[in-house]
Protein backbone atom coordinates (compact mmCIF):
# COMPACT_ATOMS: atom_id res chain seq x y z
CA UNK A 1 0.00 0.00 0.00
CA UNK A 2 1.39 3.34 -0.71
CA UNK A 3 2.41 5.42 1.75
CA UNK A 4 2.51 8.96 0.15
CA UNK A 5 0.39 9.87 -2.07
CA UNK A 6 0.95 11.69 -6.03
CA UNK A 7 -1.11 14.18 -4.71
CA UNK A 8 1.14 15.03 -1.69
CA UNK A 9 4.17 14.97 -4.16
CA UNK A 10 2.08 17.54 -6.63
CA UNK A 11 1.35 19.45 -3.43
CA UNK A 12 4.98 19.45 -2.58
CA UNK A 13 6.40 20.53 -6.04
CA UNK A 14 3.39 23.13 -6.27
CA UNK A 15 4.64 24.91 -3.05
CA UNK A 16 7.52 24.80 -4.05
CA UNK A 17 7.09 26.96 -7.30
CA UNK A 18 5.02 29.20 -5.40
CA UNK A 19 8.16 29.69 -2.83
CA UNK A 20 10.60 30.26 -6.13
CA UNK A 21 12.32 27.18 -4.36
CA UNK A 22 12.99 23.62 -5.90
CA UNK A 23 16.36 25.11 -7.19
CA UNK A 24 16.72 23.08 -10.44
CA UNK A 25 14.62 23.29 -13.63
CA UNK A 26 11.09 22.77 -12.20
CA UNK A 27 9.46 22.99 -16.04
CA UNK A 28 11.39 19.47 -15.87
CA UNK A 29 8.91 17.85 -14.40
CA UNK A 30 8.56 18.96 -17.66
CA UNK A 31 5.30 17.29 -18.13
CA UNK A 32 4.42 20.68 -20.53
CA UNK A 33 2.81 21.97 -17.23
CA UNK A 34 2.74 24.83 -18.26
CA UNK A 35 3.68 27.74 -20.39
CA UNK A 36 7.08 29.05 -18.72
CA UNK A 37 5.38 32.60 -19.04
CA UNK A 38 2.84 31.84 -17.00
CA UNK A 39 2.95 32.93 -13.19
CA UNK A 40 2.06 30.18 -11.18
CA UNK A 41 0.93 31.17 -8.04
CA UNK A 42 1.07 35.01 -8.17
CA UNK A 43 -2.17 35.07 -6.46
CA UNK A 44 -4.32 36.00 -9.70
CA UNK A 45 -6.66 34.38 -11.13
CA UNK A 46 -7.50 32.28 -14.26
CA UNK A 47 -8.72 34.78 -16.61
CA UNK A 48 -4.62 36.93 -16.21
CA UNK A 49 -3.11 33.17 -16.83
CA UNK A 50 -2.25 32.23 -20.94
CA UNK A 51 -0.95 28.86 -20.17
CA UNK A 52 -1.08 28.48 -23.52
CA UNK A 53 -2.65 26.03 -26.05
CA UNK A 54 -4.21 22.77 -24.84
CA UNK A 55 -2.76 23.59 -21.42
CA UNK A 56 -5.79 24.21 -18.34
CA UNK A 57 -5.89 26.67 -15.60
CA UNK A 58 -6.88 25.79 -12.30
CA UNK A 59 -7.49 28.92 -9.33
CA UNK A 60 -9.22 25.90 -6.47
CA UNK A 61 -5.82 26.80 -4.24
CA UNK A 62 -6.48 29.99 -4.23
CA UNK A 63 -3.05 30.52 -6.84
CA UNK A 64 -3.86 30.01 -10.35
CA UNK A 65 -1.67 27.60 -11.60
CA UNK A 66 -1.48 25.30 -15.24
CA UNK A 67 -1.89 21.78 -15.35
CA UNK A 68 0.04 19.25 -17.94
CA UNK A 69 -2.31 18.11 -20.41
CA UNK A 70 -2.53 14.85 -20.95
CA UNK A 71 -0.38 13.50 -23.17
CA UNK A 72 2.31 15.95 -23.39
CA UNK A 73 4.57 14.62 -20.86
CA UNK A 74 7.81 13.18 -21.97
CA UNK A 75 10.52 10.54 -21.68
CA UNK A 76 7.31 7.90 -21.09
CA UNK A 77 5.49 9.61 -18.67
CA UNK A 78 1.88 10.52 -18.11
CA UNK A 79 -0.02 13.59 -16.81
CA UNK A 80 -2.16 12.63 -14.01
CA UNK A 81 -4.36 14.99 -12.33
CA UNK A 82 -5.35 14.36 -8.49
CA UNK A 83 -7.57 17.05 -6.21
CA UNK A 84 -6.37 19.19 -9.07
CA UNK A 85 -2.66 19.34 -9.20
CA UNK A 86 -1.22 17.67 -12.18
CA UNK A 87 2.03 16.58 -12.74
CA UNK A 88 3.76 13.82 -14.90
CA UNK A 89 4.19 10.39 -13.50
CA UNK A 90 5.92 6.92 -14.83
CA UNK A 91 3.56 4.04 -14.73
CA UNK A 92 5.63 2.06 -12.03
CA UNK A 93 3.86 4.96 -9.97
CA UNK A 94 7.08 7.37 -9.34
CA UNK A 95 6.88 10.62 -9.97
CA UNK A 96 8.60 11.53 -13.14
CA UNK A 97 11.99 14.00 -12.75
CA UNK A 98 13.70 14.14 -16.41
CA UNK A 99 15.01 11.76 -18.22
CA UNK A 100 13.16 8.81 -19.09
CA UNK A 101 10.85 6.61 -16.96
CA UNK A 102 11.57 3.11 -16.26
CA UNK A 103 10.48 1.09 -19.62
CA UNK A 104 8.28 -1.67 -19.18
CA UNK A 105 9.40 -4.97 -19.19
CA UNK A 106 7.85 -7.86 -20.79
CA UNK A 107 5.06 -10.19 -19.04
CA UNK A 108 3.70 -13.34 -20.04
CA UNK A 109 0.81 -13.15 -22.78
CA UNK A 110 -2.62 -12.52 -20.85
CA UNK A 111 -0.78 -10.21 -18.77
CA UNK A 112 -0.13 -6.30 -18.26
CA UNK A 113 2.92 -5.07 -16.76
CA UNK A 114 2.90 -3.11 -13.72
CA UNK A 115 6.19 -2.39 -12.70
CA UNK A 116 9.73 -3.73 -12.39
CA UNK A 117 8.73 -6.36 -9.75
CA UNK A 118 4.69 -7.36 -10.93
CA UNK A 119 3.08 -8.67 -13.49
CA UNK A 120 -0.76 -9.24 -13.57
CA UNK A 121 -3.19 -11.27 -14.77
CA UNK A 122 -5.59 -9.21 -17.39
CA UNK A 123 -8.10 -11.41 -16.09
CA UNK A 124 -8.92 -13.30 -13.36
CA UNK A 125 -8.17 -17.23 -13.22
CA UNK A 126 -10.96 -19.00 -15.44
CA UNK A 127 -13.16 -21.99 -14.46
CA UNK A 128 -11.22 -23.84 -17.34
CA UNK A 129 -7.88 -22.95 -15.82
CA UNK A 130 -9.47 -23.96 -12.49
CA UNK A 131 -10.22 -27.36 -13.90
CA UNK A 132 -6.80 -27.86 -15.74
CA UNK A 133 -5.31 -27.19 -12.08
CA UNK A 134 -7.42 -29.69 -10.66
CA UNK A 135 -6.70 -32.59 -13.05
CA UNK A 136 -3.23 -32.18 -12.74
CA UNK A 137 -3.45 -33.70 -8.92
CA UNK A 138 -4.48 -36.85 -10.16
CA UNK A 139 -5.59 -38.96 -7.32
CA UNK A 140 -3.97 -36.78 -4.74
CA UNK A 141 -7.52 -34.69 -4.52
CA UNK A 142 -10.13 -36.75 -5.91
CA UNK A 143 -12.75 -35.96 -2.27
CA UNK A 144 -13.78 -32.32 -2.82
CA UNK A 145 -14.32 -32.62 1.22
CA UNK A 146 -12.51 -31.81 4.16
CA UNK A 147 -9.86 -34.76 3.04
CA UNK A 148 -9.00 -33.17 -0.14
CA UNK A 149 -5.66 -31.74 1.53
CA UNK A 150 -3.45 -31.66 -1.73
CA UNK A 151 -3.09 -27.66 -1.94
CA UNK A 152 0.73 -27.29 -0.48
CA UNK A 153 -0.82 -29.44 2.37
CA UNK A 154 -4.08 -27.36 3.14
CA UNK A 155 -7.74 -27.98 2.02
CA UNK A 156 -8.24 -27.25 -1.41
CA UNK A 157 -12.03 -27.02 -0.65
CA UNK A 158 -14.26 -26.16 2.30
CA UNK A 159 -16.68 -29.50 3.61
CA UNK A 160 -19.88 -27.82 2.69
CA UNK A 161 -22.00 -30.07 1.05
CA UNK A 162 -22.92 -27.26 -1.68
CA UNK A 163 -19.67 -27.09 -2.60
CA UNK A 164 -20.01 -27.30 -6.58
CA UNK A 165 -16.49 -28.95 -7.85
CA UNK A 166 -16.83 -32.37 -7.98
CA UNK A 167 -14.56 -36.02 -9.21
CA UNK A 168 -15.48 -38.82 -10.69
CA UNK A 169 -12.80 -41.28 -12.36
CA UNK A 170 -15.61 -42.60 -14.67
CA UNK A 171 -16.72 -39.14 -16.12
CA UNK A 172 -12.85 -37.84 -17.02
CA UNK A 173 -12.38 -36.13 -13.85
CA UNK A 174 -12.86 -32.85 -12.45
CA UNK A 175 -16.06 -31.24 -13.14
CA UNK A 176 -18.16 -28.40 -11.92
CA UNK A 177 -22.05 -27.91 -11.49
CA UNK A 178 -24.50 -25.58 -10.11
CA UNK A 179 -24.40 -21.84 -10.12
CA UNK A 180 -21.00 -21.88 -10.47
CA UNK A 181 -20.89 -23.16 -13.83
CA UNK A 182 -21.51 -20.60 -16.37
CA UNK A 183 -19.00 -21.59 -18.86
CA UNK A 184 -15.47 -22.24 -19.19
CA UNK A 185 -14.56 -18.75 -19.41
CA UNK A 186 -16.18 -17.82 -16.25
CA UNK A 187 -14.54 -16.82 -13.62
CA UNK A 188 -13.76 -19.49 -11.11
CA UNK A 189 -15.41 -19.15 -7.12
CA UNK A 190 -15.96 -21.18 -4.40
CA UNK A 191 -11.83 -22.02 -3.55
CA UNK A 192 -10.63 -22.01 -0.27
CA UNK A 193 -7.30 -18.98 -0.17
CA UNK A 194 -4.64 -22.50 -0.44
CA UNK A 195 -6.19 -23.56 -4.07
CA UNK A 196 -5.88 -20.12 -5.51
CA UNK A 197 -2.80 -20.21 -4.38
CA UNK A 198 -1.99 -23.23 -5.49
CA UNK A 199 -3.83 -23.41 -8.61
CA UNK A 200 -1.39 -20.01 -9.27
CA UNK A 201 2.18 -22.06 -8.21
CA UNK A 202 0.90 -24.40 -11.25
CA UNK A 203 1.39 -22.33 -14.01
CA UNK A 204 4.46 -20.42 -12.42
CA UNK A 205 2.88 -17.25 -11.74
CA UNK A 206 2.01 -17.01 -7.82
CA UNK A 207 -0.94 -15.42 -6.12
CA UNK A 208 -0.71 -11.78 -5.78
CA UNK A 209 -0.48 -9.90 -2.70
CA UNK A 210 -2.44 -7.21 -1.98
CA UNK A 211 0.18 -4.57 -2.19
CA UNK A 212 0.86 -5.83 -6.00
CA UNK A 213 -3.26 -6.48 -6.52
CA UNK A 214 -3.70 -2.48 -4.91
CA UNK A 215 -1.15 -0.77 -6.71
CA UNK A 216 -1.80 -2.08 -10.42
CA UNK A 217 -5.62 -1.31 -9.17
CA UNK A 218 -4.84 2.18 -8.27
CA UNK A 219 -2.41 3.47 -10.85
CA UNK A 220 0.25 6.57 -10.81
CA UNK A 221 -2.47 8.59 -9.21
CA UNK A 222 -3.30 5.97 -6.33
CA UNK A 223 -6.93 6.90 -7.22
CA UNK A 224 -9.88 5.24 -5.61
CA UNK A 225 -11.06 3.05 -8.57
CA UNK A 226 -9.45 1.43 -11.88
CA UNK A 227 -11.17 3.63 -13.99
CA UNK A 228 -11.14 6.85 -11.83
CA UNK A 229 -11.34 8.22 -8.91
CA UNK A 230 -14.85 8.50 -8.32
CA UNK A 231 -17.68 5.48 -8.01
CA UNK A 232 -19.58 4.90 -11.56
CA UNK A 233 -22.57 2.79 -11.38
CA UNK A 234 -22.93 0.38 -13.75
CA UNK A 235 -19.68 0.48 -15.20
CA UNK A 236 -18.15 -2.74 -13.81
CA UNK A 237 -20.67 -6.06 -12.44
CA UNK A 238 -21.82 -4.97 -8.90
CA UNK A 239 -25.60 -4.64 -7.05
CA UNK A 240 -27.14 -7.76 -8.40
CA UNK A 241 -26.79 -9.34 -4.55
CA UNK A 242 -26.45 -12.85 -3.47
CA UNK A 243 -28.78 -14.40 -5.73
CA UNK A 244 -26.87 -12.88 -8.87
CA UNK A 245 -24.40 -13.70 -10.54
CA UNK A 246 -21.05 -12.77 -11.79
CA UNK A 247 -20.39 -11.60 -15.55
CA UNK A 248 -17.70 -13.33 -17.88
CA UNK A 249 -14.37 -12.09 -17.77
CA UNK A 250 -13.96 -9.22 -19.64
CA UNK A 251 -17.63 -8.92 -20.49
CA UNK A 252 -17.55 -4.94 -19.49
CA UNK A 253 -15.15 -3.21 -21.84
CA UNK A 254 -15.45 0.14 -19.79
CA UNK A 255 -14.65 -1.77 -16.12
CA UNK A 256 -10.60 -1.52 -17.58
CA UNK A 257 -7.83 -0.12 -15.91
CA UNK A 258 -6.79 3.48 -17.11
CA UNK A 259 -3.06 3.04 -17.77
CA UNK A 260 -3.97 -0.90 -18.88
CA UNK A 261 -6.95 -1.12 -20.89
CA UNK A 262 -6.30 -4.82 -21.14
CA UNK A 263 -6.55 -5.09 -17.29
CA UNK A 264 -10.19 -5.48 -16.14
CA UNK A 265 -12.78 -6.37 -13.66
CA UNK A 266 -10.83 -5.17 -10.45
CA UNK A 267 -13.72 -3.47 -9.58
CA UNK A 268 -16.50 -6.19 -8.75
CA UNK A 269 -17.29 -9.18 -10.43
CA UNK A 270 -15.77 -11.96 -7.71
CA UNK A 271 -13.79 -10.75 -4.57
CA UNK A 272 -10.19 -11.81 -5.30
CA UNK A 273 -7.84 -13.93 -2.76
CA UNK A 274 -4.24 -11.73 -2.29
CA UNK A 275 -1.48 -13.94 -0.68
CA UNK A 276 -1.69 -11.30 2.36
CA UNK A 277 -2.84 -13.09 5.72
CA UNK A 278 -3.00 -12.24 8.98
CA UNK A 279 -2.52 -16.06 10.88
CA UNK A 280 -5.51 -17.75 8.95
CA UNK A 281 -7.41 -14.79 7.84
CA UNK A 282 -6.47 -13.54 4.22
CA UNK A 283 -7.28 -10.30 2.71
CA UNK A 284 -9.67 -10.23 -1.07
CA UNK A 285 -9.66 -7.05 -2.85
CA UNK A 286 -12.48 -5.75 -5.47
CA UNK A 287 -15.56 -6.37 -4.37
CA UNK A 288 -18.15 -8.82 -6.18
CA UNK A 289 -21.11 -8.78 -8.42
CA UNK A 290 -22.99 -8.80 -5.01
CA UNK A 291 -22.02 -5.33 -3.64
CA UNK A 292 -24.17 -2.65 -3.73
CA UNK A 293 -22.30 0.42 -4.77
CA UNK A 294 -25.29 2.33 -3.99
CA UNK A 295 -24.89 1.66 -0.28
CA UNK A 296 -20.78 1.00 -0.20
CA UNK A 297 -18.68 2.06 -2.98
CA UNK A 298 -15.68 1.92 -1.22
CA UNK A 299 -15.26 -2.09 -1.10
CA UNK A 300 -15.74 -2.18 -4.92
CA UNK A 301 -12.48 0.13 -5.27
CA UNK A 302 -8.47 -0.50 -4.78
CA UNK A 303 -7.93 0.28 -1.48
CA UNK A 304 -10.76 -1.67 0.38
CA UNK A 305 -9.46 -4.61 2.40
CA UNK A 306 -11.66 -7.75 3.46
CA UNK A 307 -10.67 -10.54 5.79
CA UNK A 308 -11.73 -14.05 5.31
CA UNK A 309 -10.51 -17.71 6.91
CA UNK A 310 -8.07 -19.16 4.39
CA UNK A 311 -10.27 -22.43 4.60
CA UNK A 312 -13.31 -20.96 3.58
CA UNK A 313 -15.23 -20.43 0.33
CA UNK A 314 -17.76 -17.91 -0.82
CA UNK A 315 -19.87 -18.17 -4.27
CA UNK A 316 -18.34 -14.64 -5.30
CA UNK A 317 -14.61 -15.13 -4.55
CA UNK A 318 -12.11 -15.57 -6.82
CA UNK A 319 -8.32 -14.53 -7.93
CA UNK A 320 -6.01 -13.72 -10.42
CA UNK A 321 -2.46 -14.31 -10.90
CA UNK A 322 0.91 -12.47 -10.50
CA UNK A 323 4.05 -12.93 -11.98
CA UNK A 324 7.76 -10.94 -12.24
CA UNK A 325 8.32 -10.52 -15.18
CA UNK A 326 10.31 -12.08 -18.12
Amino acid sequence: MRSISLLSLSLSFFLLACSGGGGGDASSADAGNSDPGADAGNGQGCDAIDCGPGSTCDDSLGAAYCSCPTGTCNGGAQCVSEGGLAICGCSDGSVYLGGSCPQAGSCSAGMSWINNSTCIDDLEFSINDFLVFLNGLGEACTDPGPTCTACAGQRCFPSEAVNPWHYDANDGGWWVEGPVALGLTYPARFMTFDAAKSACQSVGKHLCSADEWENSCSGISGRDYPYGSEYQPGVCRAGGGFGARPDDRGQNAECKNLEHPSLRDQSGNVWEWTNSCNGTTCQVRGGSYAVDGSFFPDALGCHFEQGHERDSAEFDIGFRCCASPL
